[in-house]
Parts: structure tokens; C-alpha cells; sequence
């Protein structure tokens, strides 16, 4: 009789065990979301988190920022995994500890209009302070402290009017986001991340960017080419009629 009760009562913290892991898993990914999508704008989407609740290690996967209105490329930013370590004492604290988050071969659609960009405009969008009227425990109120973020094997792929062309960026590194006597809100941090990958798109991109030009400049050529014909038949067309 004992040993079944000992059973039950085994089975039964497993079970919560396995509830609370989950619980703890779609709470941070909520979160994530969440908070990005305030901050940045756009809708932001985890389709998992993994998360270890004796470590603090864990993953994000698939994250995706969608474009903002107006660019035709579906998402800006594309993630496949995304690590991290994080404190898990402070996981529901209003100040996150986040020791390190490493992201490879991140893809990255950088689109361009006349005056403008995605990435420019996803900075643009960040507000410039909390709105006061956000709940103090929602998860956009959230401030955090980024020890070491980590871009590694950056693919950039460069949209223009008239064509693309792939860039090749540098890695990335951060440390030191917010500090224990000045944490950063997820604005200020998406803010100093997101500063970053522009600024090494704007410096690594100029050789690529050019060939895009020359591509662009050929491409032109070929519509004035066309358009030239297609008044020389016009002309022939009307010399025609007056012929006759």
C-alpha cells in the first residue's frame, strides 16, 4: 500500500513537474513576444522556447520580425535558433539577467526605398520612452541587462527597386547592455541591437551595393532600349497610314 502511494505520489510530481515546464516555456515565449512586438512595432513571432529550469540555457526558434507597412518583403529579420543563458531567479523579475544570447546565421532582409529602409524604419519605430500608460507588470515594461550578445554568420540579403544582391556582414558583438544601476528597457536594448546591424550593413554593404548599381544601371539600359524600339514601331506605324 505504502509503495503505491509512493507511486501515485512520484507520478504526481512528475506531472507538475512537466506542467511547470511548460508553463515556465510559453511564459517566456509570451513574453518575448510580447515585448518585441511593442517595442519594434511589428509583429513578432516564436514558434518555441527551450528552456532548462536548473541551467538557465536555453533557445528561441524561429523567431520572426515581420516588415513594417509598406515593404513588400514578408519579414525584415529571420532567425532559425537563438541561444541564451539567462538568471533564472530573475525570469519574472522586473529586471532580466540575461548572461548571453548568441545568434547564428541570422537572415536578414534589407530592403530600400527612395528616401528610406526596413531597418531604418523598424529603429524609427522604436519609442523613445514607455508610454506611461503601460502596466507597470506587463511585459514591454520589462527592463534588462544584456552581459554579451553575440551575432555570428549574419546573411544579409539587399532588396532594391530593381533588384537584389546578397552581403556579406562582419559578426557582431555587444556587451554590456544596461548595466545593475541602469537597466535597459526592451526599446533601449532593441534599439542598440538593431543601431548595430545598421551601422555594419551601411560599412560592409558599399561593395555589393555597387554591383546591385550595375545591375540596376544594365537593367535600365534594357527598358530604354525597349522603349526605343517600341517608338521607332509607332513611328513606322503612323508613316504607314499617312503612305497610303
Amino acid at each position: 500500500m505504502i509503495r503505491k502511494l509512493l507511486l501515485a505520489l512520484a507520478v504526481l510530481v512528475l506531472i507538475a513537474g512537466a506542467a511547470a515546464y511548460l508553463y515556465l516555456e510559453t511564459a517566456v515565449r509570451s513574453r518575448i513576444e510580447t515585448a518585441a512586438s511593442s517595442a519594434l512595432g511589428t509583429q513578432v513571432s516564436v514558434s518555441g522556447v527551450i528552456l532548462s529550469p536548473f541551467s538557465g540555457k536555453g533557445s528561441v526558434r524561429e523567431l520572426k520580425v515581420a516588415n513594417p507597412e509598406g515593404f513588400s518583403t514578408p519579414y525584415a529579420i529571420e532567425l532559425s535558433s537563438l541561444d541564451f543563458e539567462v538568471d533564472l531567479d530573475t525570469v519574472f523579475a522586473d529586471v532580466i539577467q540575461i548572461n548571453s544570447i548568441i545568434v547564428r546565421e541570422a537572415r536578414i532582409s534589407y530592403e530600400t526605398r527612395l528616401i528610406t529602409d526596413n531597418i531604418r524604419t523598424l529603429i524609427d519605430n522604436i519609442p523613445a520612452r514607455e508610454a506611461e500608460s503601460t502596466p507597470t507588470d506587463s511585459p514591454a515594461r520589462k527592463r534588462v541587462i544584456i552581459r554579451d550578445f553575440q551575432m555570428i554568420d549574419p546573411r544579409i540579403n539587399v532588396f532594391a527597386l530593381v533588384g537584389s544582391a546578397p552581403i556579406a556582414l562582419p559578426n557582431i558583438q555587444i556587451e554590456n547592455i544596461g548595466e545593475s544601476n541602469a537597466p535597459a528597457t526592451i526599446p533601449e536594448a532593441s534599439r542598440e541591437i538593431l543601431g548595430a546591424l545598421y551601422r555594419s550593413l551601411l560599412f560592409a554593404g558599399i561593395p555589393s551595393l555597387a554591383l546591385l548599381g550595375e545591375g540596376v544601371g544594365e537593367q535600365i539600359k534594357e527598358g530604354a532600349g525597349r522603349a526605343a524600339e517600341a517608338l521607332r514601331d509607332i513611328a513606322d506605324s503612323i508613316q504607314g497610314l499617312f503612305s497610303n
